[in-house]
């Protein structure tokens, strides 16, 4: 799947001019205001009695067009009988192709909806809550803002579903779910159902309002465009985020987002609240400057040390993973598809003294666990009872050996904590069982019993996986929640747990030194080969092209024990999104020289170790790892080993010389004894890219020592590796041997 595709950008980019510290706008009306109305046949309208003309979409490009947005277009996509993991199967094509600025996403009646001969709802409640979560997020990805919208209610007087009840009764709960997400997301919400179901409860017969007790005659459809208009006319890329109140400032919010705005010469710091977000980085925007700064936190506050240079008129920026969020109350983790409740540090409520949620990337941990009182709590909802294994991804670092529990309404799951070599080097463990019976939200605890050293441990995540979990079907990578987020990139130089941009004449590329980085011992070093930039599959993934936004390696490391480095491949020009050196000839001797010292820089400069270097190519990447790495004896001599995720030399002709079988298997016979992991994305149908790679391999004769697998999800990304699987485990299983001294 290396075809490009163009990526969605530019959308709703409206001009900002730095002003005094505050942003002044353009006008959105300089731009067309485009919205796209996703949904099923509520949203499509078109039925008899209701003309193409008297939808909801038609009626709300009217209502745009006279409130100051004449030149308004909302286009509608809406199809009959569908369900929101349909509706997320066409979001490339019906959607975001379409470049819009708002998509409204309305799903519910047909997901809820239970067919005469069952007993269950078409679409399961997890199901449906990952797939409306997975449309607002893969908009978000492509630059454009979502509003989530709750179906209609039935009417009192309306036909019955197969088991003989009433609509609403199934259709409440959808419309809850709907809520949950909004809120969970800091998604905008027009609350459809909540109104009709009022305007019910008042004696309004909605059978005036719909065709058939359900699906909006015109009159319906006017209700549902004016709720919709402010939500739509008042949009922007960033908001005024006045619940997080700063004296004197300005604070907005986008997606990934929060700028501050009006800090005078003379403060010291700006201080805020706590968020529920990991932090990226934090900036400081001058005219034509920009300046790293620090965040300090306690488990109310965070804090933005101001350089001794700060003149004022300076933007702060903050960028957070996901859309920004306060930590004003109790976040609810829910289930994913597979029913796994993923407890994450951020949404922990921390009581006591010390313990505190430390938002940056390397910690990322409900952490600074020094007083044996203190204890953290979350609260999840159970949509199935059932038995769970649970799993901890903790940290400790030369204080291990207290005594802890995770304490559940219906019991308790007592554990050790073990030492991990350093308190941000986490590890998964399984630590017990626990059975669940109740459903609904509820709240579980992290105590320590007793303290054996100076510290407890640092905590990142609790995973609830039901004891029978079926694992034989692919996924998709978004219905698991990460437990790794990309790292900071700090400047001049790294430190442990964080990166830089190297400078390196002709090309860039990125350092990242592991959490329990020293100077005193040599560190193995995975190198990282991206794939071909300008990709975006039906599926929503992405590959910018960049060595920068690589991913693979910093995953399959875990942050801690190895040196990561993002290489690019470069032409003439420099860094390139697309293959290697200049078409036609595609040679890749500048890439090489780039990689060679690429390596010598991270072994002179921070102690890498050259005789343990390992290649791991994404794609184009994977290619390259023999169609550049063993391009010639001495590429073949830099590196021990190689991890080809997806596709692999040989294995199909690419766009440079020299891409058929007989010239990729002449390559191979210079791999020696180099070990190689070859893993591909995971199919529905068919033979997987890694067992197309075992028989080309097999076929060509060459003796090798290859290991072969499958991620266990769909996607041909590789953010996979950001994620927990079986399969990351294996991979890292295999590194451990190959990275040894």
């Amino acid at each position: 799947m290396l075809k490009s595709l163009r990526l969605s950008v530019g959308m709703l980019i409206y001009g900002t001019l730095l002003l005094g510290g505050w942003i002044v706008a353009d006008e959105p009306a300089k731009e067309v205001l485009r919205i796209v109305t996703l949904g099923d046949s509520i949203t499509k309208g078109v039925r008899p009695g209701v003309t193409a003309d008297e939808t909801f979409a038609a009626e709300l490009q009217r209502q745009l067009r006279a409130s100051g947005h004449p030149d308004c277009e909302v286009i509608n996509v809406g199809i009959g009988g569908e369900m929101a993991g349909q509706g997320l199967k066409r979001l490339e094509r019906d959607v975001v192709a379409k470049q819009p600025h708002i998509v409204t996403i309305m799903y519910g009646h047909n997901d809820s909806y239970v067919d005469t001969g069952k007993t269950e709802c078409r679409v399961p409640v997890p199901r449906f809550r990952a797939d409306l979560s997975q449309l607002v997020e893969r908009l978000r990805e492509a630059g454009i803002a979502p509003i989530l919208m709750t179906p209609p209610a039935y009417a009192e007087k309306s036909a019955p579903n197969g088991i003989s009840e009433h609509g609403n009764v199934k259709l409440a709960r959808y419309a809850e779910v709907t809520r949950q997400v909004a809120d969970t997301l800091q998604v905008p919400l027009v609350d459809h159902y909540a109104a009709w179901a009022e305007l019910s409860k008042n004696g309004t017969d909605l059978n005036e309002w719909t065709t058939d007790g359900y699906h909006p005659n015109p009159k319906g459809h006017v209700d549902l465009a004016t709720r919709m208009q402010p939500y739509t006319a008042s949009h922007r890329r960033y908001d005024e985020w006045a619940a997080l109140e700063i004296p004197g400032l300005r604070v907005t919010r986008s997606y990934g987002k929060v700028e501050i705005y009006g800090a005078k010469v003379g403060d010291k710091a700006v201080k805020l609240p706590r968020l529920n977000n990991v932090v990226l980085g934090v900036s400081l925007i001058h005219p034509r400057v920009t300046q790293t700064l620090s965040l300090s936190q306690t488990s109310t506050e965070w804090t933005i040390p101001l350089p001794e240079s700060f003149a004022g008129s300076s933007a702060f920026v903050m960028q957070v993973d996901g859309m920004p969020r306060l930590c004003h109350a109790p976040a609810v983790s829910r289930p994913g598809p597979d029913g796994v409740i993923t407890l994450s540090a951020r949404d922990a409520v921390v009581h006591g003294e010390k313990l505190q949620f430390e938002p940056l990337t390397h910690k990322n941990t409900v952490g600074y666990w020094v007083n044996p009182k203190d204890y953290a709590e979350w609260r999840y909802e159970l949509d199935t009872p059932g038995e769970f294994e649970v799993e901890i991804l903790q940290g400790c670092g030369g204080h291990a050996g207290s005594d802890v529990t995770l304490g559940f309404p219906e019991g308790a799951v007592p554990f050790v904590v073990e030492e991990t070599g350093h308190f941000q080097n986490f590890v998964w463990r399984k630590i017990g069982k626990i059975s669940l019976s109740e459903p609904g939200v509820q709240t579980v605890s992290l105590k320590c019993q007793k303290l054996a050293k100076g510290a407890v441990m640092d905590m990142r995540q609790v995973r609830l996986v039901p004891v029978n979990l079926d694992r034989s079907q692919p996924r998709d990578m978004r219905d698991v929640p990460p437990d790794l987020v990309p790292p900071m990139f700090d400047s001049p130089g790294p430190k442990p747990g964080r990166g830089m941009d190297m400078d390196m004449p002709g090309a860039g590329g990125t350092i990242y030194l592991p959490t329990n980085w020293n100077s005193n011992q040599k560190w193995p070093i995975l190198v990282e080969l991206t794939g071909n930039g300008g990709f975006r599959n039906d599926r929503g993934d992405i590959c910018s092209g960049l060595a920068r936004d690589g991913r693979l390696a910093y995953g399959l490391s875990g942050g801690s024990g190895a040196i990561c480095l993002n290489v690019p491949f470069v032409n003439s020009q420099g860094e390139t999104q697309q293959w290697w050196g200049d078409a036609p000839a595609n040679d890749p001797q500048e890439t090489i020289k780039v990689l060679k010292s690429s390596i010598e820089f991270a072994c002179e400069k921070y102690n890498g170790d050259p005789e343990r270097v390992i290649l791991v190519g994404f794609s184009r990447g994977s290619i390259a790892v023999n169609a550049v790495g063993l391009s010639t004896d001495e590429a073949a001599g830099l590196w021990k080993a190689a991890v080809c995720f997806s596709h692999y030399d040989g294995v199909g002709n690419w766009p440079f010389p020299k891409s058929d079988a007989v010239s990729a298997i002449e390559r191979l016979q210079r791999l020696g004894n180099k070990p190689q992991f070859i893993i591909s994305e995971s199919p529905t149908e068919g033979p997987s890219l890694s067992d197309k790679a075992r028989e080309f391999i097999e076929k060509s004769g060459v003796k090798g020592d290859f290991t072969f697998a499958t991620t266990g999800f769909l996607n041909h990304s590789d953010q996979w590796a950001l994620r927990p699987s079986p399969a990351r485990q294996q991979v890292r299983e295999w590194l451990k041997k190959q990275m040894a001294p």
